[in-house]
């Protein structure tokens, strides 16, 4: 007599507990890892109540994971899935590996608001002022959110670094 095969696969779950495990992933990894399976899972993982505030936080590299294979990972998302999502997208909250990816992609044009953590005042003070298309993505941008510490060193860069470009011209 055979024992029934009582496996589970994760293509067996309801949507409804699908979704529950998705709610407990980083968000990159479930773009990372869901999205271009099936049509189902890219119908969940690509839910617009879900990718509106796409968040590239990533967990810190640990051995198993290096911070090179990251950097693939980011490059992969904002290559491949974000440019499917860049219209239903109204909030992207970045770090430095991730920010770099996110100015050499594609248009965002709902986007209200950008949030940066886990920056320290110099780089995020060149993101805000520099050549970059950051400039561009701004004029659009209602809501710059910035860790509360970071706020007061940055907005004096920020002026110091504007007061260094008048003086200039």
């Amino acid at each position: 007599m055979t024992m029934p095969n009582n496996s589970i696969s994760i293509l067996d779950l309801p949507d409804e507990l699908f979704c529950m495990l998705r709610n407990q992933m980083t968000m990159v990894d479930v773009l990372g890892s869901l999205v271009n399976i099936n049509r189902r899972f890219d119908r969940l993982a690509l839910d617009p109540l879900y990718i509106d505030h796409v968040d590239l936080t990533m967990h810190r590299t640990t051995p198993d994971h290096s911070s090179h294979d990251n950097d693939r990972l980011l490059e992969r998302i904002c290559s491949n899935i974000l440019p499917r999502i860049n219209a239903k997208v109204t909030k992207f909250t970045l770090t430095p590996l991730s920010v770099q990816h996110f100015l050499n992609e594609c248009d965002y044009p709902n986007l209200q608001c950008l949030s940066f953590v886990h920056f320290d005042a110099e780089t995020l003070a060149r993101c805000l002022t520099g050549t970059t298309s950051l400039k561009q993505k701004k004029k659009k941008i209602k809501f710059i959110i910035i860790n509360k510490t970071l706020k007061r060193l940055c907005t004096n860069k920020i002026k110091h670094k504007k007061q260094e470009n008048n003086v200039k011209k």
